[in-house]
């Protein structure tokens, strides 16, 4: 293992000591406390600036059925990124899964808006779905929510006079080198009241018996597993993403109250990563909407004249984005013939963020609601920790991964077998020309054959008879 990857295994072991000599229920709101290591980004301070005034008349969530809610046994947690899909019952995160359950007891999803459009506006959007929802908003406001805000400072004071009184306890917080201060606490005001919207939408679900929910290693997620505990409803984690160099908070151990009772994988990879890495036991592939039946032939090696096209897919951070175009922008890219078609994630807004940039002119944003499309277009894909690197090889691309900083951990999903890494334009000059000079070579075909045969095991097919454990649901005949 990585030897900062220690450091951080030590740190953890330390976190749960401390949670556990406390027994403290609020520190779990705090997510810095889970979040080790990453990268801080722009987007959440253009959001907040974005939607200071409009967010004053925000609701914290719209129900859009409350008698469904409360008829409901199953409950699922979703994202909402934006909504450029027009099958409006396909899930950004879960896919068809709805589609091919057929729920005997019904069930709805909350649906958490990670965007500047307002619930009204969301709720249009999904009209014509026969999948019913709820909306939450994933925001803060001093003023609209300053209730929340009273709430944690009530916190924070009983916390420092528990700290005068019970001293000795708190010794074992040097060892986390944390500043428990009052602005740490403070970082809890987005968890805090997104996790209280929907325990109270939960709790108008009188028949609840199941609940599925994204699962990361977010601080939210601890919150709502224990009110799953406590409220005796059987919990899902459904770990969607991929594994990286970098292990997060989920792979350590934590008080099993915030914890869920099955964990849900997107493929045997992450399954198996788990099973050796993480204090799991109950793990189960449920598969994802990324599955790919098939590998196809590296698009490079069907025409030996055809300019070259990457395309370029950074992660949903503005700073990773912004990184990656600086990098491809560059004078000594433009001088060569290469096609680049730059795919943003669906957080990130073009017009808005990269309007008054000025772009070379073999760059072009990509317009395709089918990243599919894209890949039939490009050979080679330049990304920045972002899973879609997984489809982007089964579909036939040479994955090229940008790491910023050599010392850093590695985001990359294909960490443990792809040796194409670059950190400034002219390394990705060497690599295209080392690529171009082996890519009819048999050892070089069969390297990347080995990558494509990986990823191929990274997303499977959904399987829906995962969740009849809880005989809530059966599967649709014929699908």
């Amino acid at each position: 293992m990585n030897k900062k990857n220690l450091r951080y295994e030590k740190y953890f072991k330390n976190l749960n000591l401390t949670l556990n000599n406390l027994n403290n229920k609020f520190l779990y709101y705090i997510p810095s406390l889970y979040k080790k290591d990453l990268r801080k980004d722009k987007i959440s301070i253009i959001k907040v600036k974005f939607n200071f005034i409009s967010s004053l008349f925000r609701k914290s969530y719209l129900i859009e059925d409350l008698d469904k809610v409360k008829k409901s046994k199953i409950c699922f947690i979703s994202h909402y990124v934006g909504n450029k899909i027009n099958d409006k019952d396909y899930d950004f995160y879960y896919g068809n899964l709805f589609k091919r359950l057929e729920i005997q007891k019904s069930f709805y999803v909350i649906l958490i808006n990670h965007t500047n459009e307002s619930l009204g506006e969301i709720r249009k959007k999904f009209k014509n779905s026969k999948i019913s929802r709820v909306y939450v908003n994933n925001d803060f406001n001093f003023i609209s929510d300053s209730f929340n805000l009273l709430k944690i400072s009530k916190k924070y004071l009983n916390f420092k006079i528990f700290n005068l009184v019970s001293y000795n306890k708190f010794n074992v917080f040097k060892k986390l080198n944390l500043i428990f201060d009052y602005k740490f606490f403070l970082s809890s005001r987005y968890t805090y009241k997104i996790s209280n919207s929907i325990k109270n939408i939960l709790g108008k679900s009188e028949n609840l018996e199941d609940l599925v929910t994204t699962f990361e290693g977010h601080a939210f997620e601890k919150i709502i597993f224990n009110y799953c505990k406590n409220n005796k409803i059987k919990s899902f984690g459904y770990f969607f993403s991929v594994i990286r160099e970098y292990k997060n908070s989920i792979y350590y151990k934590f008080n099993q109250n915030y914890q869920p009772d099955v964990v849900l994988t997107s493929g045997t990879i992450s399954k198996n990563d788990l099973q050796l890495n993480s204090p799991f036991k109950n793990i189960k592939v449920l598969g994802c909407n990324k599955s790919l039946k098939q590998k196809k032939k590296f698009n490079i090696f069907k025409n030996k004249s055809k300019k070259i096209t990457i395309l370029v897919c950074p992660e949903g951070l503005f700073s990773e984005t912004l990184m990656l175009l600086k990098l491809i922008n560059s004078e000594e890219l433009n001088k060569k013939e290469f096609k680049f078609i730059f795919r943003t994630h669906p957080l990130i807004d073009i017009s808005r963020d990269f309007e008054t940039y000025k772009m070379n002119n073999n760059i072009q944003f990509s317009q395709e609601k089918d990243i599919k499309k894209d890949f039939n277009k490009s050979d080679i894909i330049l990304y920045s920790g972002t899973s879609v690197c997984i489809q982007a090889t089964v579909s036939g691309l040479i994955p090229i991964n940008f790491k910023n900083n050599k010392s850093d951990f590695s985001f990359d999903p294909l960490y443990k077998l792809n040796k194409f890494i670059v950190n400034n334009s002219i390394m990705l000059l060497y690599v295209f020309d080392e690529i171009n000079k082996n890519k009819f070579k048999s050892k070089f075909k069969q390297e990347l054959e080995k990558i494509q045969d990986y990823a191929q095991l990274y997303f499977q097919k959904l399987n829906a008879d995962i969740l009849i454990n809880s005989k809530t649901v059966r599967k649709k005949p014929n699908i």
